[in-house]
């Protein structure tokens, strides 16, 4: 009973602050201009429509003009929403849009189709869309929060008062806008600390899974599999044996293969002899083809330490020195504490 009166106010605390951020986030774009207002939804047709020959006449005039439905709804949607609400409805039109992993647009499709008969005909859909992923991503904070809680519990010999601080804090941290927004952060922590709940529980299968959702939203989440070697090679070293080598291994590939999956497609869409495009882009002759990588590194100039080559970028980096010091002040913290299990 205390457990199911624990969790009920971890998801009823993770709701009220998704209700107070939407709430800010409606009435900052009331009363304050956006610092980008490149990107927005478009509501225009697939490009798979507008390059038929045989397009109907209502896709014509709708691909031909820059006329666009919009709703209230659409301002909550800036910046890479608009690439995530682009591939929902149309899928991978272009190499530049393969930085967008597809757990999201793949949720927001599901949604917008179930939101349609009720809502159809006064949203457009994109906006249906967005709408879709507001709502699914503030299902997804309150598993996040309920999974950090029990995890934390478990991890800290059940301190209450600990897990209860880490939700409290998750729910506040500064970029909370991100876990409300039409963005990937909101699913990627649900299945994240889902994920390590199994893992701490003996679940390799079930942690595994979890993980390999997280690493379907977003690239970073290959990095998970280190929550799957480390416990192994750990043992390894204190028992002197390899066992179970092959659990391990293939709980690693469920975790990559989203990320694999992700640039055979890419590679089949824009490199192969039955691709459209043509001359082939660049990234197609190297000899370990990423259309992650280029993408990323092309359009948004990311690469390993490539941010802090212009100095007009150091100011954030200094913006950001407070929280890499607690960062590190708590891993440090932790370490000397209980060193064997830190390492």
């Amino acid at each position: 009973m205390a457990t199911m009166t624990s969790a009920r106010r971890i998801v009823l605390l993770a709701l009220a602050s998704r209700a107070v951020m939407l709430t800010l986030m409606v009435l900052s774009d009331a009363l304050f201009v956006d610092l980008d207002s490149s990107a927005r939804l478009q509501n225009r047709p697939c490009d798979s429509v507008c390059g038929r020959a045989d397009r109907t006449p209502e896709d014509a005039m709708a691909c031909d003009s820059d006329a666009t439905w919009s709703s209230a709804v659409d301002e909550l949607a800036p910046w890479d929403t608009v690439f995530f609400v682009r591939i929902a409805r149309c899928g991978y039109e272009t190499d530049m849009i393969n930085a967008f992993f597809p757990l999201l647009p793949g949720a927001m499709r599901v949604g917008a189709a179930l939101l349609s008969p009720l809502l159809g005909s006064a949203l457009p859909p994109e906006s249906l869309a967005v709408l879709a992923a507001l709502a699914l991503n503030a299902a997804a904070f309150c598993l996040a929060a309920w999974a950090l809680h029990r995890l934390t519990l478990g991890v800290l010999a059940g301190d209450e008062w600990a897990a209860a601080a880490a939700v409290l804090f998750f729910c506040a941290n500064p970029a909370s806008v991100f876990y409300s927004a039409a963005y990937t952060e909101a699913l990627f922590a649900a299945a994240f600390w889902t994920g390590l709940l199994q893992l701490h529980r003996q679940r390799l299968w079930a942690g595994a899974v979890c993980l390999a959702a997280a690493s379907t939203g977003r690239s970073n989440g290959i990095l998970n599999v280190w929550f799957v070697l480390h416990p192994w090679l750990r043992q390894a070293v204190v028992s002197r044996r390899l066992d179970g080598g092959w659990r391990v291994g293939a709980a690693c590939a469920l975790i990559l293969a989203p990320y694999a999956l992700m640039q055979w497609h890419a590679w089949l869409s824009f490199c192969s002899s039955s691709a459209l495009s043509f001359p082939p882009p660049a990234w197609c002759a190297r000899a370990v083809p990423s259309v992650y990588a280029d993408v990323q590194r092309r359009y948004w100039d990311v690469g390993f330490l490539r941010f802090y080559r212009k100095l007009v970028r150091w100011p954030r980096v200094a913006q950001s020195l407070p929280v890499a010091a607690l960062s590190f002040a708590g891993c440090w913290t932790w370490v000397r504490h209980d060193p064997a299990r830190a390492l």
